[in-house]
């Protein structure tokens, strides 16, 4: 055996025990391990669970409730385990039941022993093709995160030097506002460099970050605010965790500009919780309240982007007059 060639452990399910001895006998010869047995669609669930070994071949008519159709849907999709199907039924029977399954590989029985070390082999390699595929689209992804990241802080920088150079007070709030968007739309795609190959956002994190952009952007404004974070161990989705980023962003620009006029001070409450299929945003202050922070930028393009967004999410969004201040919260329901 080659210094390079990796010893790959198999679990075998079958509820003839001669059957697995003999698959066992024919992988070990070839080099491989053989992890453990299994004699019900059930067991083969719980030990792939436990062992996670590289492959499983697994018989599709087996004692239960269940059979290795439906263990080879959970070992695939929700382990990401490759499984060849062994079984002495032919292919025709279980045609859509297989197509749904995807099994690496189907070998009828009686077979032999060059046959599954065939199917062995072209199942490992297609399972090899596949991680190097994800680890190199999740650094061409990574590296597309980055770039607008840049590009994000170049537009922003700009935006700021326009907004010197104008004479009109509404200009430069236009342009102020526009370049802290395009600032913490910079901040979450420098977040989103980092991830994992699962391109899953850890959400606390995330927040945490969006929140320490916005206190730099608005400098004395949000010195006198102390912004609280409550937020569960959560991670969603990048397709999630980017729109309600951008909620956040203009809530809590809201809270900044509006909810304490004067010069006053005060607090603000972020709440990220999920809770069985939902996620829900909550960002609550103990400010003046909607009805004096100026209705124009509460019906205008803010508030379009935030239903724009809880409609992307495919959620929903409101707003309540508070005792002391005011609530606004997003609610969506989350992806699988």
């Amino acid at each position: 055996m080659s210094a390079e060639r990796r010893v790959h452990s198999v679990l075998v399910v079958d509820d003839e025990a001669l059957i697995c001895v003999q698959l066992g006998e024919i992988l070990e010869a070839a080099g491989h391990r053989l992890a453990g047995t299994a004699a019900t669609a059930e067991q083969a669930v719980a030990r792939a669970r436990e062992l996670a070994p590289d492959l499983v071949l697994m018989d599709i008519v087996m004692p239960g409730e269940t059979d290795g159709l439906d263990a080879c849907r959970i070992i695939q999709e929700e382990l990401g385990i490759p499984v060849i199907l062994v079984t002495a039924y032919g292919f025709e029977p279980y045609l859509s039941r297989v197509r749904g399954v995807a099994p690496y590989g189907y070998v009828l029985k009686p077979y032999a022993d060059e046959q599954i070390l065939a199917a062995v082999e072209v199942a490992l390699s297609r399972r090899r093709n596949e991680c190097a595929s994800s680890r190199a689209q999740g650094l061409r992804v990574r590296e597309t995160h980055h770039r607008a990241k840049n590009s994000f802080m170049l537009a922003h920088s700009l935006l700021r030097l326009r907004q010197e150079e104008v004479d009109s007070e509404e200009a430069r709030r236009c342009l102020g506002e526009a370049a802290g968007q395009v600032f913490s739309l910079a901040k979450i795609h420098e977040h989103l460099h980092g991830l994992g190959e699962d391109e899953t956002v850890d959400c606390r994190g995330y927040l945490e970050g969006l929140i320490r952009a916005l206190v730099q952007v608005f400098g004395p404004a949000a010195a006198r605010v102390r912004v609280e974070l409550e937020a569960d161990d959560l991670r969603l989705p990048a397709a999630q965790a980017i729109p309600c980023g951008l909620v956040l962003n203009e809530l809590l620009t809201n809270v900044f500009k509006h909810a304490f006029p004067d010069g006053g001070e005060g607090a603000v409450t972020v709440s990220l919780r999920g809770s069985g299929d939902s996620v829900r945003l909550e960002v609550r202050d103990d400010g003046v309240g909607f009805s004096s922070r100026g209705g124009s930028r509460h019906e205008g393009l803010g508030m379009e982007l935030i239903s724009a967004l809880a409609e992307q999410l495919g959620g929903w969004f409101r707003r309540s007059q508070a005792e002391t201040g005011a609530a606004c919260l997003l609610e969506f329901p989350r992806q699988p």
